[in-house]
């Protein structure tokens, strides 16, 4: 009886799930790629915002959102990492705090 054939049968397995188990970590971890800045945020409201949720712009991921705590005023204060590569004004406001 030859051992070959189902070694290779595993071995071709093996290798696939470890690629799939990859693309389901890279997937899940929502990891910021490069370099990137931290920015502080005042809000009167962030119903339904959690540390981890995406920062996007033009609905691309630029970033995500760090911690949420209040400031002195009880107003919640929004610590996010966004790509050093991406210009944030100093006018720029959210379009929404809401998940989809």
């Amino acid at each position: 009886m030859s051992i070959r054939k189902p070694l290779i049968s595993f071995s071709a397995f093996a290798v696939v799930s470890v690629l799939v188990i990859a693309g389901v970590w890279n997937t899940l971890a929502r990891t910021v790629d490069g370099d990137t800045r931290e920015y502080t945020a005042i809000f009167t409201d962030v119903l339904g915002l959690r540390p981890g949720d995406d920062v996007r712009m033009a609905g691309v991921r630029v970033g995500k959102v760090e911690e949420i705590g209040l400031d002195d005023n009880y107003n919640a204060k929004v610590t996010l990492i966004v790509q050093s590569d991406q210009t944030i004004f100093d006018d720029t406001k959210p379009l929404s705090a809401t998940r989809i």
